[in-house]
């Protein structure tokens, strides 16, 4: 059985004249959800083999203050270039990718991204995810290869704020 945690980056600020999306961070009600929701998935989910993030700076300050939460050691967070603002062929992509060693994996993407890997990998409605927002998704095989349209079933989803 393979268990993926879909999360959404926090609250970011505003783009400022100039500033490239790539860059924005966090705001501190950002910086609080994003520790709330480390101890939500904590409780959901008692530890991860792999955690996977976008390379933005948002999706990097998410990552790391998810990891203080769940226990994950920050080091081991691969930053993927790829998975920045993502499109759902890129995202089931970089699922297929993962070596079938790794059984629960967490990624922290971005929207639209999430939620429509979310559906297309569940075939439930989602939604709009909103910042922090995290979905959970198992699926009753090995290899992440296998992964595809409708094989994995909704477990959980947290859309909950601190």
């Amino acid at each position: 059985m393979k268990t993926l945690v879909l999360l959404r980056h926090a609250e970011t600020e505003n783009p400022y004249s100039g500033q490239k999306d790539f860059n924005r961070e966090l705001t501190n009600t950002g910086i609080s959800d994003a520790l709330y929701k480390g101890k939500i998935i904590k409780e959901k989910v008692t530890s991860f083999d792999l955690m996977l993030s976008s390379s933005a700076k948002r999706t990097a300050q998410t990552s790391e203050l998810i990891a203080e939460q769940i226990g994950y050691t920050i080091k081991r967070i691969q930053y993927k270039e790829e998975i920045y603002l993502a499109s759902t062929r890129t995202m089931l992509s970089e699922i297929n990718m993962i070596d079938d060693k790794y059984a629960t994996v967490l990624i922290v993407a971005h929207n639209p991204g999430t939620e429509f890997i979310a559906e297309y990998l569940s075939g439930e409605s989602i939604g709009h995810v909103p910042p922090a927002g995290a979905i959970c998704i198992e699926f009753e095989m090995d290899s992440w290869q296998e992964i595809s349209q409708k094989l994995g079933e909704l477990v959980w989803k947290d859309f909950s704020k601190s």
